[in-house]
């Protein structure tokens, strides 16, 4: 079993047909997943949920949320401890390579 990260990064690719997350941990290294779901906030609420409990994670141990391309957009308020931050050049998938 993984010891629980402190300060790590998610980021939350929310597209049209899939939503793609990613954890990255301290020491660089991450863990993916792939979710699907109708809309953008299901989906993103969905593959946070589903990263954090398939990868025995806390939301505590989460220092940012990142969310990359137009999914994005529909996010225009936070219900969380932290705002998740929007990016054009942060992509999941990119990072995806490295994992």
């Amino acid at each position: 079993m993984r010891k629980i990260a402190i300060n790590m990064v998610l980021g939350i690719d929310i597209g049209s047909t899939t939503t793609k997350s990613v954890a990255v941990y301290p020491d660089s290294s991450c863990k993916t997943q792939i979710t699907k779901a109708f809309d953008p906030i299901t989906s993103a609420t969905g593959a946070l949920g589903k990263i954090l409990m398939q990868n025995n994670l806390e939301i505590a141990t989460v220092k940012n949320i990142v969310l990359p391309g137009v999914g994005a957009s529909g996010f225009k308020a936070t219900c969380s401890a932290f705002p998740p931050q929007k990016s054009k050049r942060w992509k999941a998938a990119s990072v995806r390579s490295t994992c």
